[in-house]
């Protein structure tokens, strides 16, 4: 005789806003990276020319654009709708903010030209 098995459907977990601590170790230039600490790790802080690289001294490197509005990490990539994002986004912003950097808007989208009859 075989057991039935009833599959309930899950509660959707309800996505906390990341928290931590970030620090400015080496202040970025346009030639060297910078060191930051989020939550006691160390990253190099690379300005690229569209966005940030955070990349941790065991190789992993994270990604987020110049508007800060997502990450590579997997958190980012799995909890998208976290508030605030991830811990990498919220750092940034924080230390961008620590450094008197503006953090730039989104770039609007670009216009599609449309073929118009002759």
């Amino acid at each position: 005789m075989t057991a039935a098995t009833i599959h309930r459907p899950r509660k959707p977990r309800k996505l906390e806003p990341v928290h931590g601590a970030c620090r400015v170790v080496l202040q970025p230039t346009e030639t060297h990276p910078g060191c930051v600490t989020i939550n006691g790790t160390a990253y190099l802080l690379h300005v690229l020319r569209d966005g940030y690289r955070l990349e941790k001294s065991g190789g992993a490197a994270y990604d987020l654009p110049r508007d800060l509005s997502g990450c590579d990490c997997a958190d980012s990539t799995f909890n998208s709708d976290r508030p605030g994002g991830c811990k990498h986004q919220v750092a940034l912003r924080a230390i961008l903010a620590a450094l008197g950097t503006d953090v730039p808007a989104p770039a609007p989208a670009p216009k599609l030209q449309t073929a118009e009859a002759v």
